[in-house]
């Protein structure tokens, strides 16, 4: 489980327990993708499923989104998801 807010990653790993791995990451960020697949690499070497659900938004009043606003949301979600999945499909174990 990976997320960006330490309260969040705090209540999923206690839901979750002491099994489960989380991970502060930002799908965002290059840096954290990179880190992240490592850290896959190094513990587990390969994975049998990839969930991406990267979820970005800047709160903004529907009547006072702009062209830029709308733009950069709709980039970040895109390319969180296609860096994560090309990054991450390297230690996807095909079965």
């Amino acid at each position: 489980m990976t997320g960006r807010s330490q309260a969040g990653l705090d209540a999923a790993q206690k839901q979750l327990g002491t099994g489960a791995i989380v991970v502060s990451s930002d799908a965002r960020s290059l840096t954290d993708i990179d880190a992240l697949a490592s850290r896959v690499k190094t513990e587990f070497d390969t994975f049998d499923l990839l969930f991406v659900n990267a979820g970005f938004s800047i709160p903004t009043p529907l009547e006072s989104v702009i062209e830029a606003i709308y733009d950069e949301m709709c980039q970040s979600a895109s390319n969180s998801f296609q860096v994560s999945a090309s990054k991450s499909f390297q230690l996807l174990r095909l079965i």
